[in-house]
């Protein structure tokens, strides 16, 4: 068997975003640093690859694939940073809370065609032409709390708190394309929806020690985990 092959492709992207940063000092011992980001992008894309198998000379096989796929999504994104510093020198309080939230869009327009030859004269062939339309939603929020307080010069204890939600959810949905009347059908077989969530709690504290020839610290974390 003799085999020719050509491919060829061809991708762009395109995305703005935008962001606002502030800080707040709201007294001699409190700070507030905020920030929010807002962001898009959009891609398209073609390939296309060909191929010709041969057998003594003679044509045995045609085929042609081509993908187009083009797809968007948008993302929001916020920072609120808290800290507090108290009257006891070296007590401080942090409180740093995220949200990301991002949203997209893509169609994959997959198409493929095959020609199979006898005698150099074609005697039957395949064609396959179908649409995926994905979609994607996810959401996550975040707030990490942290208390540090001083025991002695050189001794200090560590409180810490993390709570974190993550929900994601996937929409895939296939559909055939008729190759004479173009008309979309819908496959329930390949198609599918996903929808994942998660919620973390971390409860943590540790004691750390430092003088000039030492840096030790030893501590207990405890997680719990939902999904």
């Amino acid at each position: 068997f003799f085999t020719k092959s050509a491919s060829q492709s061809n991708y762009k992207n395109a995305g703005h975003r935008v962001s606002l940063n502030a800080n707040w000092l709201i007294d001699s011992t409190s700070t507030l640093d905020m920030s929010l980001s807002y962001s898009t992008s959009q891609n398209k894309g073609v390939s296309s690859a060909a191929s010709a198998a041969s057998e003594n000379g003679e044509l045995r096989n045609e085929s042609m694939n081509r993908s187009i796929s083009a797809g968007q999504s948008q993302n929001a994104a916020a920072t609120l940073l808290w800290a507090k510093r108290f009257n006891r020198k070296g007590r401080t309080l942090t409180v740093n809370a995220k949200a990301n939230i991002l949203d997209g869009e893509t169609n994959l327009i997959n198409e493929s065609f095959n020609t199979y030859f006898k005698t150099g004269t074609p005697v039957n062939g395949d064609t396959l032409q179908r649409l995926t339309k994905t979609t994607t939603d996810s959401r996550n929020y975040s707030v990490n709390l942290n208390f540090m307080e001083p025991i002695s010069k050189s001794l200090r204890l560590s409180l810490r708190g993390d709570l974190d939600f993550n929900k994601t959810y996937t929409n895939r949905q296939i559909h055939n394309i008729d190759p004479f009347t173009h008309a979309a059908e819908f496959d329930s077989l390949y198609s599918s929806e996903i929808f994942s969530s998660a919620n973390t709690q971390n409860l943590g504290a540790s004691l750390v020690f430092n003088n000039q020839k030492w840096n030790l610290s030893s501590g207990l974390t405890t997680v719990l985990q939902q999904a």
